[in-house]
């Protein structure tokens, strides 16, 4: 099994690096890796170097290398030194690698997405554009469709954004996404994704939500699910639904209250998301 990490940590300023709340977010990084035995960890809003975080991970008899993701993306990425990893494609708001080892061989992709307080959404379609061109780009070249998704993408599942065939084309069905691939619109065919994230909609379950923001505008939400992972139709017979979270806790204290809110005082407004892929479906 492959685990891997997902988390918006808030850490943005050197005023945030310099922080209690910016070693408080470093330290509960490494309780993340450690106690869910993670192999790939994807970063959003981290200002630390990501170096030192290998070093700190030695310390604890963790093996880690960064990965080639240039410095000015909004995500990085950490992964074991049993992988090889290679930058195909990225920009400012998204990398896309290719990773491998003896079992398996993916493209992962780690994104954040222009803010909804600052860009609307129509800007994040475009990039949602150019993020997939580069990855029908990436899948040419690496001749295959195995995909890992994962990050801020700054919209909930049922935004168009997340559901439109041109965009990332990402429904909550694992079987019809992996029975039908992808569907044909208008003359043109666009590849489907799973988005099991749909699942902690509602409130039978908690944690059912990554973030929590309390707006004044004519439509409010309260609790939204911008933190995501999608797969895509190759990926889905490797995704591990059960191993799939929202972290809420670690050994060391609480990220969220008992209602599932981000301790933003503390560590992040985002809460951290952990899913598992399978070396051997």
């Amino acid at each position: 099994m492959i685990n891997i990490l997902y988390w918006n940590a808030g850490i943005r300023t050197e005023e945030d690096r310099h922080s209690i709340r910016g070693e408080n977010v470093r330290q509960k990084i490494i309780e993340l890796i450690l106690e869910n035995n993670i192999d790939i960890v994807i970063l959003a809003e981290y200002t630390f170097d990501m170096k030192l975080m290998c070093d700190m991970l030695s310390v604890n008899g963790q093996d880690f290398k960064t990965a080639p993701v240039p410095e000015d993306s909004r995500a990085k990425m950490l992964v074991s030194m049993k992988f090889n990893v290679e930058l195909i494609r990225d920009s400012k708001y998204y990398f896309i690698c290719s990773i491998n080892n003896a079992l398996i061989d993916f493209l992962i992709a780690g994104l954040h997405f222009p803010s909804k307080r600052y860009a609307e959404n129509r800007d994040r379609e475009i990039v949602a554009e150019q993020f997939m061109d580069a990855l029908c780009e990436a899948q040419s070249e690496a001749e295959h469709k195995k995909v890992i998704i994962a990050g801020d993408f700054n919209a909930d599942p049922f935004e168009e954004v997340m559901l439109k065939a041109n965009y990332f084309h990402a429904l909550p069905y694992a079987d019809i996404v992996e029975n039908k691939r992808e569907r044909d619109v208008y003359g043109r065919n666009y590849q489907m994704f799973y988005n099991p994230m749909w699942n902690f909609f509602g409130d039978l379950n908690t944690p059912h939500s990554t973030c929590y923001y309390d707006s004044g505008g004519a439509f409010n939400f309260y609790k939204h699910i911008f933190d995501q992972v999608i797969v895509s139709a190759d990926m889905v017979k490797y995704f591990d639904k059960d191993n799939l979270k929202i972290v809420t806790e670690t050994s060391s204290g609480v990220l969220a209250d008992g209602k599932g809110i981000p301790n933003r005082k503390e560590y992040s407004d985002h809460l951290p998301i952990v899913f598992g892929i399978k070396e051997d479906a």
